[in-house]
């Protein structure tokens, strides 16, 4: 009954906008939904392979799989350019704690 109700709202909404816009079913979203994310990404019950997330929803991991996050300090050392890719006044900033 949704996607009948959908065709018949599509008909009145312009092209670019249709083309935004998909339908789904209980079987048919998570292989679209994998289109979009990568499976590593994914929570198991959206057919992914991420465990479920059942708490701690905030702050996100935004971590990649396998890896750690450096601190700060760790970061000057191992990568002492990155603080300009950081932060765009990591460089000015140094300069003056070297004055």
């Amino acid at each position: 009954m949704m996607r009948k109700s959908s065709s018949l709202f599509l008909n009145f909404v312009d092209d670019i906008t249709q083309k935004k816009i998909s339908v789904h079913n209980e079987s048919s979203y998570r292989e679209e939904l994998l289109k979009l994310i990568p499976a590593h990404c994914l929570e198991r019950k959206y057919g992914g392979q991420k465990a479920d997330i059942t708490s701690g929803f905030f702050p996100p991991d935004m971590r990649m799989p396998g890896t750690t996050m450096l601190s700060i300090a760790e970061l000057k050392t191992k990568h002492p350019e990155a603080i300009r890719y950081v932060a765009p006044w990591g460089a000015q900033r140094e300069a003056k704690l070297a004055e």
